[in-house]
């Protein structure tokens, strides 16, 4: 295991990743539950598109 090396791109990436979880934390009575599993889907997305800015 290395060090890891925060470059803009994987900073940003972990950012989005941030805001989007943040906004799925949200309780919101109106969400079905296709919404909340297509934001969970979303929010995997983008922590596998950082893990290729991790290697």
């Amino acid at each position: 295991m290395g060090t890891v090396i925060y470059t803009e791109a994987l900073k940003y990436q972990l950012a989005m990743v941030r805001e989007t979880a943040n906004e799925l934390a949200k309780e919101e009575p109106s969400k079905s539950v296709e919404q909340l599993l297509a934001e969970i889907k979303f929010v995997k997305e983008l922590l596998d598109e950082a893990c290729q800015f991790v290697d």
